[in-house]
């Protein structure tokens, strides 16, 4: 037989009766309290707006306490108040909750925080003031005795704006001026080419290497970069021309800077164009217009690590026979139109650089899992190209000095580091700038245990 056993009878019930009971007593009374809490508050902010007065604080304050501690909306206010629309009851809330009691100013009257925060905050973010510039400008004023309207404190807020502005560039200079007293030389600094260049005394530059990010009608990271990082000013001109010319001539035209820094008309700017197959015959002619001469370009072709050219069969010294996506050219530049003076030691005197691309070897390295990412960079190109490009014009070991105005890896410097050569090297991007850095302190390293 199987026996049935029914738990014993408790009290249990009774007992969690009697707590919700007790509870309900507790939210009833605590909601009575609220109810009476907003009764007064609503009685009293009726008072302050019978008797309203656009300088006082109060209603706006009562207004506030009501929506954000009692939690009741600008509807139910303006309905149990009356007199005023829920809008006016929605603005002075926005006004008290912007400028709490311990952001004003003794002495300012509530309109005067009203009109400014109106006149200051229009629809269009980007362009609003933040609350505490409001408050500031208008603690400043007062305290100066200043006339506090509308306009005047908006004038104050942009005048302090622009003196920021001022102050942090000025800042920028000091501290880049510092640098620059002992470190312009031999460095990579992590700074627009532009300001680095207005630092070099005239006349104390060899040769100028540049590789400038040229970028057509690219959405995403590398837009965001061409249009908003400083070094690479010599594209905001011309970011989405509508032509690897334009684009090269508006560079040439910054490049204007950099004619002074020279130390005589015949010394090199080589300038990389992107998509080297074309001969953009108008670069040539306008260059001219700009102070600009050029000379027989280079064409880099590029080959893979066996020095076998990639994407064609061609021999070297055949380079039409280079498919477009296989080479690069690189345009020579100088203030004269006399003859470039071939005076350095080159590998050889031909036009036509045979050597791998340093990003796909770099990619191959990372994919099969020889080298970090951060230790290579999807754009860059081989310290052994720029050395043989720089060697036309620079004996190695002399006092030359080379102006990089586009490090990325620092290609340019890591070869003058390796040829006794003296750079000044830009890179404000700063992932970039740490991996130029890494390199030219390994060149160093590898220099020293030579």
């Amino acid at each position: 037989m199987i026996r049935t056993t029914y738990p014993k009878p408790t009290n249990a019930g009774a007992k969690n009766k009697v707590a919700l009971l007790g509870d309900l007593d507790r939210l009833k009374k605590e909601a009575l309290l609220r109810q009476e809490e907003q009764k007064d508050l609503i009685a009293e902010l009726r008072k302050a707006v019978e008797s309203y007065d656009m300088a006082s604080w109060e209603v706006a304050d009562l207004a506030l306490e009501l929506s954000d501690r009692l939690k009741l909306s600008t509807r139910i206010i303006a309905k149990n108040v009356g007199r005023y629309s829920h809008q006016f009851y929605a603005d002075r809330i926005n006004v008290a909750k912007t400028f709490p009691s311990d952001a004003r100013t003794d002495g300012v009257e509530y309109d005067i925080y009203a009109a400014a925060y109106r006149a200051n905050t229009p629809r269009n973010k980007s362009a609003r003031s933040e609350w505490s510039e409001i408050a500031d400008a208008i603690r400043e004023m007062h305290k100066s005795n200043k006339e506090l309207t509308t306009r005047a404190i908006t004038n104050h807020i942009h005048q302090k704006r622009a003196d920021d502005v001022a102050a942090r560039k000025q800042d920028e200079w000091d501290t880049l001026g510092k640098v620059v007293t002992g470190e312009l030389f031999d460095n990579i600094h992590n700074s627009p080419w532009e300001d680095v260049a207005a630092m070099l005394p005239s006349e104390s530059l060899d040769a100028v290497y540049s590789d400038p990010m040229f970028v057509f009608r690219r959405r995403g990271k590398w837009a965001t970069i061409c249009t908003t990082n400083a070094s690479t000013k010599s594209m905001s001109q011309v970011y989405g021309a509508n032509s690897v010319a334009t684009a090269m001539l508006g560079t040439l035209r910054l490049f204007r800077v950099l004619r002074d820094k020279m130390k005589s008309p015949h010394c090199p700017l080589y300038l990389h164009q992107y998509g080297g197959y074309r001969d953009l015959e108008q670069v040539t002619e306008w260059a001219e217009k700009y102070g600009w001469y050029e000379h027989t370009p280079m064409v880099w072709v590029y080959s893979n690590c066996e020095g076998q050219i990639v994407g064609s069969k061609a021999e070297a010294g055949k380079a039409h026979l280079v498919s477009g996506s296989a080479c690069q050219r690189i345009r020579i530049f100088t203030q004269s139109s006399d003859d470039l003076l071939i005076v350095g030691t080159a590998k050889s005197n031909s036009n036509i650089l045979v050597y791998p691309m340093a990003s796909r070897m770099g990619a191959h390295a990372v994919a099969t899992g020889k080298a970090a990412r951060r230790e290579h960079h999807n754009c860059e190109h081989a310290p052994e190209l720029a050395a043989d490009i720089l060697g036309r014009t620079l004996p190695s070991d002399s006092e030359a000095t080379v102006f990089e105005t586009h490090a990325c890896s620092a290609p340019a410097a890591v070869a003058c580091v390796r040829n006794g050569w003296h750079f000044v090297s830009c890179e404000a991007y700063a992932d970039n700038w740490e991996l130029g850095r890494r390199r030219i302190e390994l060149a160093r390293r590898s220099s020293r245990s030579d």
